[in-house]
């Protein structure tokens, strides 16, 4: 793992951010969650499908912070050029806005 950050995913109903904040532990906000989370990202991966350069930035809730222990998340970035890959995937671990 890379590190340890505060992060917030946007629903687009509140019932659905309410599930989704009681299962992480994090903190209901309007139609958003905010969470703390380890996370880390791969290599950048060439997808044929969609012609275009991957990254997956993979978060994990701390364990001992948190009930539901199998709670991961996976975000993917997707480029042109495995360079933009990785700078969007930085951006958004940055801004904590998944």
């Amino acid at each position: 793992m890379l590190g340890k950050k505060e992060f917030v995913k946007h629903f687009s109903t509140s019932s659905a951010a309410a599930r989704y904040a009681e299962h992480v532990g994090g903190i209901l906000t309007d139609k958003a969650v905010r969470f703390v989370a380890f996370y880390s990202y791969s290599k950048a991966r060439y997808s044929v499908a969609r012609d275009k350069y991957a990254v997956y930035i993979k978060l994990s809730p701390p364990y001992n912070d948190y009930p539901n222990k199998d709670l991961r998340l996976t975000v993917v970035v997707y480029a042109d050029t495995s360079l933009e890959a990785y700078a969007l995937a930085r951006e958004k671990i940055e801004k904590g806005v998944i």
